[in-house]
């Protein structure tokens, strides 16, 4: 009896101390220590993983700084070279407006060039031989020569006509004479 009482004792006190060790098990209502451990497991995985997606958004904050840092710049490239292309562009405008009214000039000449030209040949050709010298010195020389063969044939003439006379001299001699002879 006593024994059995000891045992019901004992029975009750593991009981009791099973109930306190599973009273300490329990956390809260529905949860118990392995529960606890496990979830504390998870939560530390958890943090793990928000440390390691922290690092990379960090990395991408830093990537995403650079990018934006890089679109500022080339923005502002882009702002200064639309500038300078608008800047070039008034430029050009101006230079092909020079550059059209130096056609103008350009064409202006040449039809200048083209009428003086026109003007030439046409003086050439109402000049005639004084446009070539050494044609004109050629003519020179024929009208010497010229009046050179006028001067002797002049002479001729003369000691033709000379001649003539004294041929009609010696004609009319030799008539008398032989009109003399005859009648003789």
């Amino acid at each position: 009896m006593e024994m059995r009482l000891c045992f019901i004792k004992l029975r009750n006190n593991i009981e009791e101390i099973t109930a306190a060790i599973k009273a300490m098990d329990k956390i809260g209502t529905d949860h118990t220590l392995i529960d606890y451990e496990q979830l504390k497991m998870e939560n530390q995985n958890h943090a793990d993983k928000i440390e390691e997606r922290d690092e990379e958004l960090s990395k991408l904050r830093t990537k995403c700084a650079a990018a934006i840092q890089t679109l500022a710049h080339l923005r502002e490239k882009s702002s200064s070279t639309d500038i300078d292309i608008l800047e070039m562009n008034d430029k050009l405008d101006e230079v092909e407006m020079e550059r059209n009214d130096w056609r103008e000039k350009v064409n202006s000449l040449k039809k200048e060039r083209d009428n003086l030209r026109a003007h030439i040949v046409k003086l050439q050709e109402e000049s005639g031989l004084l446009t070539k010298p050494k044609l004109l010195l050629d003519m020179e020389g024929t009208l010497e020569q010229i009046e050179a063969c006028k001067n002797e044939l002049q002479c001729i003439n003369a000691t033709y006509s000379q001649k003539v006379k004294a041929l009609e001299a010696i004609k009319r001699n030799i008539e008398e004479e032989k009109e003399y002879f005859h009648a003789e």
